[in-house]
């Protein structure tokens, strides 16, 4: 006999890692539900951040509350053990930064009554944004025969965190399976499909929220890998024949031709994914998204479609809404990846037909496009540099790639710290370029004269050989951290690994970043820890690039093993790799004559 709405209960499963932002009010919509008889189990998938002091206050509050605490595993085992951990009747899923509305779950219980036929049901949502204000409102089809040639056909047409489904359902399909990595989900319904109906109700269930920490192009490839290989076995299962990938350990390019599915077909899935990502990261007002699209893009489709793809969004992006920082960020990165494009979309000053003819021109402090480009006119590095002559060494070239690398920083509050400053000319070069920010500078023999009448210079004396030195000066200076920090000091690899180690991991903001200036030290023989490189008149790299004996000593070996710390997704591969399941910390490194800058990852 089955319970009647009132008094079945209802396993609500959410996994959390470092959700500490919305995590608050994503439980409280829950404890807010206007149907009362739930289990919450909240797997605690190893969080450093607020998260476990959020979890364990609601847990005092609630008793329907559950906690399960674990290392890092991932979303995927994170759902698994709150599935395993249900004991009611159905089971509801949520997401740590989503808001439900009250009456979601009263609502999804009274049709699944209503209809003894459907197995899961959804419902429509609204795009939120990080402060809740609505976006969009997406809504899905409402009917199983719909849903289902949709899902076989097109993509997924339920919107994961509102789903309710009835809990047999899981147990008689089998959950998750770990190959399907950012489209797991996508092929359990399709499991589901295959036996059972799903629904969706018109009406909106969740405020889904999409901010910027949730948007990026970072799994979007994986993402479409899987979900189109979710519906290619589907196929495969409903001509009777076995799955052929109940085997695999990850889904990749060649499971894929191995199943008959044509390249072109895999390039058009990952591109429409890519286009999807940029989309959705837009209209959250992550506007540099659309600048960072052909870079993402362009292994997967010809280079007109490219364009006119990348001119598309970007076009949107400079029409959407967002904090001037984004702005900033997202007309920086245009310009210096493609200036005709940003020449197109923001010069003022011409119709678009004569813009298109004309060249632009460089100057040392703003682009010129028949006329100054809005925004634009404002001194670089090597302008502030030529007009004031500060006591620097820095040159043109290596303030270029800084300009590049952290311009979008400028007006914002930051804290910079740079070791080895002699004069401390570079520090008032700072000083003007960041003009919100809070400059540090650490020498051994910092001069006794050094003043600065701002206020937002101060020097500190100190060893780059002492960790603890660098230590205790990086908390006096700035507590919470520095979004930049700049090593040019001894420009030997084992002092520049000391500060390195100390500095980058303890005391750099995530999404920080760090420049070594120098590097090229290790290629002098007359350098303390330098050796002599073999010298080709053309350039060989026959020898599986290993052109320089060098390269695993000095500042050119520390390098190196920054370039093996950015690869660490690939080094810990858990198909081609290495066994490990260390997070990489470094999440780029921009490398030029001299001067390294490494972006630290956001995780």
């Amino acid at each position: 006999m089955t319970a009647s709405p009132q008094n079945v209960l209802v396993s609500v499963v959410m996994s959390v890692y470092n959700g500490a932002r919305f995590l608050d009010q994503a439980i409280k919509s829950i404890r807010e539900q206007t149907y009362r008889n739930f289990e919450f189990t909240i797997v605690d998938d190893g969080s450093k951040d607020e998260t476990s002091q959020i979890l364990s206050r609601h847990a005092a509050e609630d008793s329907r509350i559950r906690i399960l605490s674990q290392e890092n595993r991932g979303l995927i085992e994170s759902l698994s053990r709150g599935f395993a951990a249900a004991t009611g009747e159905y089971i509801a899923r949520m997401d740590a930064d989503d808001v439900a509305k009250p009456e979601r779950f009263a609502r999804q219980l009274d049709f699944l009554a209503a209809n003894a036929g459907i197995a899961l049901v959804g419902g429509a949502v609204e795009i939120i944004d990080a402060e809740s204000r609505t976006l969009d409102i997406i809504r899905l089809p409402l009917q199983p025969d719909v849903i289902r040639k949709h899902m076989r056909e097109l993509g997924c047409a339920v919107a994961h965190p509102t789903v309710l489904f009835r809990r047999r359902v899981l147990e008689e399909v089998g959950g998750f399976r770990k190959a399907y990595q950012h489209a797991e989900d996508y092929d359990l319904w399709l499991r589901m499909l295959e036996k059972f109906d799903f629904a969706n109700l018109g009406e909106v269930l969740l405020g889904y929220r999409r901010h910027e920490a949730s948007v990026s192009y970072k799994h979007a490839k994986q993402q479409a890998l899987s979900a189109l290989c979710a519906r290619t076995t589907a196929q495969v299962r409903l001509q009777g024949r076995p799955d052929p990938t109940s085997g695999v350990d990850l889904i990749t390019d060649a499971v894929l031709r191995d199943l008959g599915v044509q390249q072109d077909t895999i390039d058009e899935a990952i591109f429409t994914t890519l286009v999807t990502a940029a989309e959705d990261a837009i209209r959250c007002g992550v506007c540099s998204a659309a600048a960072e699209f052909p870079r993402a893009a362009h292994p997967y489709a010809s280079a007109e479609r490219l364009k006119s793809t990348s001119m598309e969004l970007n076009r949107k992006a400079a029409d959407t809404p967002s904090n001037p920082a984004e702005k900033r960020k997202h007309r920086t990165m245009l310009l210096t990846d493609d200036p005709v494009m940003y020449g197109l979309l923001f010069s003022t000053t011409a119709g678009s037909e004569d813009r298109a003819g004309k060249v632009m021109r460089n100057s040392s402090s703003y682009i010129k496009y028949g006329g100054e480009v809005e925004g634009m006119n404002r001194p670089t590095l090597s302008d502030i540099l030529r007009q004031t002559r500060y006591d620097t060494d820095k040159s043109d070239e290596y303030l270029r790639n800084y300009d590049r690398a952290i311009s979008h920083l400028r007006d914002m509050p930051i804290a910079l710290m740079e070791i080895g400053v002699n004069r401390g000319g570079s520090l008032f070069l700072w000083r003007d370029y960041f003009t919100r920010g809070k400059i540090f500078g650490v020498d051994l023999n910092p001069p006794a004269d050094f003043a600065d009448s701002s206020g937002r210079i101060r020097m500190f004396k100190g060893d780059q050989g002492s960790a603890a030195q660098m230590d205790a000066i990086a908390k006096e200076a700035s507590p919470n951290g520095f979004h930049i920090i700049i090593d040019d000091a001894s420009h030997l690899g084992s002092l520049t690994a000391i500060t390195f180690q100390t500095l980058f991991y303890k005391h750099l903001k995530p999404g920080g970043f760090y420049a070594i200036e120098d590097w090229g030290t290790g290629y002098w023989e007359s350098w303390p820890d330098g050796s002599k490189p073999v010298y080709h008149k053309k350039a060989q790299f026959d020898n599986q690039g290993n052109q320089f004996p060098s390269h695993q000593g000095g500042m050119v070996g520390f390098l190196k093993k920054l370039i093996d710390e950015c690869a660490l997704v690939d080094i810990l591969h858990p198909k081609f790799g290495v066994p490990g399941s260390r997070r990489g910390c470094v999440r780029s490194i921009h490398v030029s004559c001299g001067l390294a800058i490494i972006e630290k990852s956001f995780e």
